[in-house]
This record gives C-alpha cells, sequence and structure tokens, in this order.
C-alpha cells in the first residue's frame, strides 16, 4: 500500500454502518486581550423564582426552567415581570419530559417564539411559548420521536448537545469513549443526521487532541453555542482558556488560544482550574462566562472571527445568563436565585 492510499484509507470514518471523509485541519491562532472593559451595574428584578437553572430571552419573554417542579418551565413579561405561563411537566406521557438537558437553541418564526427542547432520552421537542401560554398547556409544533429504532436511541443518548441546521437536519455531538463507535481517535465529533430518514451523512471532529486518556477526558468539556443563523458553531472550553470555531459548510476549523497557555492540553489538565461557565452568541458576538478573583462574573465577547472585543464586567456572581437583542438587555441568574438585568444600549 502507498503512502496515498493509506493516508486516504485512515480519513475514513465508520460511523452507524456508514463511512464518511473526515478533513481534520484545524488553523490555530492565539489572541490577547484588547483594554476595551466595561463595568455594568444589575438592576434586581421582582421576579422571585427558586432554583431556577436556566434562562432564555427571547421576544417580550422570560423563560426559566426549574428541573425541581412538577411543571420545569415558567414564562414571565420582561415588560412588568409578572408571571405568564407555567408548562411542560415531568413524566412519560405524550407532551412530558423525562429529563431536561440544556437551553441550546431558540429563535422567532411568524413573530412566535420557538424552544428546542432535549427530553432526554426519548425526543426533542419545537415548544411554542406562545401557544403554550394562550392554551395554558404545552404545545410542541413538532416533535422527533427517537425511540423508534434503536439506531436512533442510541444515536439520541449519546448526544449531549443536538442543534437543528434545517427542517430536517439535526447536528448532534458524540463523544466515542461514551459511546465506543470509534475507538481510534476518541476526539468528540458532531454528526449530522437526516431525522426524516434517520441518515447520518457527515461527520465533523472538532478537536484533534492525542493521548487523552479516560481519567482526563474532561478536558473535551466544553459550552457549545450555534450561531442563529446556523452556519457555524463555537465551543468555549470549560477547562481550557480556548474556544473553537467551526464553519459548518466549509468544516474549517479554527483553535484560538486566549492566553500564551491556552491550547496547552498538559497544563490544562495539570491545573484543573475552571475557565468557562457558561456561553452565549448572537450573529455577530460570541459571550463567553468566566469569573474574576472575587468570584464576580465576566463575560469575554468576541466575534465570529475570533477577535477579541471587549470585556463586561457584571459585579455579580452569574450562573446563568441570555441577551435580549430586541431590548438590548442582558439577563442573569445569580447564585441566590436573583434575577438581574443589564442595560446594553449604549455597548
Amino acid at each position: 500500500m502507498n503512502k496515498i492510499t493509506g493516508y486516504i484509507l485512515l480519513s475514513f470514518i465508520l460511523l452507524i454502518g456508514c463511512k464518511k471523509y473526515e478533513n481534520n485541519k484545524f488553523t490555530t491562532k492565539y489572541i490577547k486581550e484588547e483594554a476595551v472593559e466595561y463595568s455594568l451595574s444589575p438592576q434586581l428584578l421582582p421576579i422571585d423564582i427558586l432554583n431556577p437553572t436556566g434562562i432564555v430571552a427571547i421576544d417580550t419573554f422570560l423563560v426559566f426552567v426549574q428541573r425541581h417542579e412538577n411543571k420545569i418551565i415558567k414564562v414571565y413579561s420582561v415588560n412588568d415581570y409578572k408571571i405568564l405561563g407555567n408548562f411542560l411537566r415531568k413524566g412519560n406521557g405524550p407532551n412530558e419530559i423525562v429529563l431536561f438537558t440544556r437551553f441550546n437553541q431558540f429563535f422567532q418564526q411568524n413573530n412566535e417564539s420557538l424552544l428546542w427542547i432535549q427530553s432526554y432520552p426519548n425526543f426533542m421537542g419545537l415548544l411554542n411559548i406562545n401557544k403554550s401560554i394562550k392554551n395554558n398547556n404545552t404545545f410542541f409544533e413538532k416533535k422527533v420521536d427517537f425511540t423508534k429504532s434503536n439506531d436512533m436511541k442510541n444515536i439520541f443518548e449519546e448526544s449531549n448537545a443536538v442543534f437543528e441546521l434545517s427542517d430536517s437536519v439535526f447536528l448532534l455531538t458524540k463523544d466515542p469513549i461514551r459511546s465506543q463507535t470509534f475507538k481510534e481517535n476518541t476526539n468528540p465529533f458532531y454528526v449530522k443526521l437526516n431525522y426524516c430518514s434517520n441518515i447520518v451523512y457527515d461527520t465533523i471532529y472538532i478537536n484533534n487532541l492525542k493521548g487523552i486518556n479516560f481519567e482526563n477526558n474532561l478536558i473535551y468539556s466544553a459550552y457549545p453555542v450555534i450561531k442563529p443563523n446556523r452556519d457555524k458553531i463555537a465551543l468555549f472550553y470549560t477547562y481550557m482558556d480556548a474556544i473553537i470555531i467551526i464553519d459548518l459548510n466549509t468544516k474549517n476549523k479554527t483553535k484560538i488560544g486566549l492566553s500564551n497557555m491556552g491550547l496547552n492540553t498538559k497544563y490544562a489538565i495539570e491545573q484543573k482550574k475552571q475557565i468557562h461557565y457558561e456561553a452565549f452568541a448572537t450573529d455577530s458576538l460570541l459571550f463567553g462566562l468566566r469569573k474574576d478573583k472575587n468570584n464576580n462574573s465576566v463575560l469575554y465577547t468576541y466575534d465570529w472571527n475570533g477577535v477579541f472585543k471587549y470585556k463586561l464586567y457584571l459585579n455579580a456572581n452569574v450562573l446563568y445568563f441570555s441577551i435580549n437583542e430586541k431590548n438590548k438587555t442582558l439577563y442573569g441568574i445569580d447564585e441566590d436565585d436573583h434575577i438581574l438585568a443589564y442595560d446594553l444600549k449604549d455597548i
């Protein structure tokens, strides 16, 4: 076998009975922090909610998740902060959720607010906030059932993040260490799944780390965000001072070190220090949530080319956040379950 033939064969991936060629090349760069900083004063909102573990700010709604409640979704108005609805019951019923993961994707369509819900391990549901409030009951615009075949069930169970790319295509994370689908390369990757035909037709590796054993596989941990127009994703690494930006059309991948040691995996494994705590994306900007020396939250902001823009000092220990581009406001949940608002109009 000559070198060219061997190289091509090694670049094929056997996944769900389907072989795909994968260009696993990465562009690497390091960026420096700029001096542009903003210190923001939080406004305490009159919303009393116990142990919220997620927030989405969309249109005129503030959507919270309470995993401990029987109905896990509560919606408030951004205008008067009054509660508008409480729905999405836990259970095994047709419109009930078994295990909620994370708010990954939401958008507006036809003047309605839609939110993808990942009900692990059974289905993906597109929750219509407007109709759920109007009917005082959970209303899914559509649902994708992953229990109809073992292959589909396995694909879904091995994914910790799912994004919709089009009306029939999901982008799902895959973890080879957990799923044991491809032992020669232990790096996590994404697959594109046509959920109408149940066919996996593309694979995109999201890192090219080498020599990572099972004990240190937390180095792969990251907060993924998708560009609202769905042509790029970014991953903010939990324990590495780095992000990766991937063009989903061209598969061009850029690894960005946010400090001199940002891409040094050995250093990250030794330090075991959490760098990023949450992430958020708009069509123009990326936001990575970090902590300062006083344990207050700071948002490091970049564009989709990985250019550092500015820092936002939140002057509170914010655990979860979401940005409403319509009213230019950042909403957050702090460590004491306070709901905070930050005015972004002058930034």
